[in-house]
C-alpha cells in the first residue's frame, strides 16, 4: 500500500524544483526581452511557439501528457509574454501623461466583447458611468481594429478571468495594433 504522507512529501519536493525552475525560465523570458528591445523584434513569435509546443507534445507518449504538456507550456509562455511586455513598457519612453478621468458621452462609441449581458459589457457600463454607446463584436481582434479605425472611440476587453485566467492573446493584439491600455476595472 502507498504511504499518502511519503507521496506528499516527494510531490512538495517536485513542486519546490517546479518553482525554481519557472524562476529561471522567467529570468530567461528578461533575457530574450532585453534582446528583442535590442534589435526591435516583437515579443510574440507565433512560429516559434507552435514548434516549440509540437516539440514539447513530442516528448511525451499518451494523448492526456501531449495535451496537459500543451496547456501546461502554452500557459508558461502566456506568461512570458506578459513579463516581456511589461518590461518593454516600462523601458519605454511612450510620452504617455496619466489623467484623472475620461470624458464620455451618450455619443462615445465603445466595442467590447462577447454579447449584451456579459462581463466584458458589465465593465463598460460600470467603467464609462452607462453614458455611452456599446458596441458589441465577436472577436479581440474586432474590437483592437474597430479601435485603430475609428469606428469605436474605446475597446474594452478582458486581461484575465477566473476560469482561464490571463488571456495572453490581448497583449499580443495590443503590440499588434498599436493599442494601449488606458484604464482598468475588475468586475468581481
Amino acid at each position: 500500500m502507498i504511504d499518502i504522507q511519503d507521496s506528499r512529501k516527494k510531490i512538495d519536493e517536485v513542486d519546490r524544483k517546479l518553482v525554481e525552475l519557472f524562476q529561471y525560465r522567467m529570468q530567461l523570458a528578461k533575457d530574450v526581452a532585453e534582446y528583442k528591445r535590442g534589435v526591435g523584434k516583437p515579443v510574440y513569435d507565433p512560429v516559434r511557439e507552435k514548434e516549440k509546443l509540437e516539440a514539447l507534445e513530442a516528448m511525451v507518449q499518451d494523448d492526456f501528457h501531449k495535451k496537459a504538456v500543451r496547456d501546461l507550456f502554452t500557459q508558461i509562455m502566456a506568461l512570458s509574454r506578459r513579463l516581456q511586455y511589461t518590461l518593454l513598457n516600462n523601458q519605454a519612453s511612450f510620452g504617455f501623461q496619466a489623467i484623472d478621468r475620461i470624458t464620455s458621452n451618450s455619443n462615445t462609441r465603445i466595442a467590447y466583447y462577447g454579447e449584451k449581458g456579459s462581463y466584458t459589457e458589465q465593465a463598460m457600463m460600470e467603467y464609462f458611468n452607462r453614458e455611452v454607446l456599446g458596441i458589441p463584436m465577436g472577436s479581440f481582434a474586432e474590437i483592437m481594429q474597430a479601435v485603430k479605425e475609428g469606428q469605436a472611440d474605446y475597446g474594452v476587453l478582458p486581461i484575465e478571468n477566473s476560469s482561464t485566467g490571463t488571456l495572453s492573446d490581448i497583449y499580443d493584439l495590443l503590440a499588434d495594433y498599436n493599442n494601449t491600455i488606458i484604464g482598468e476595472h475588475v468586475i468581481k
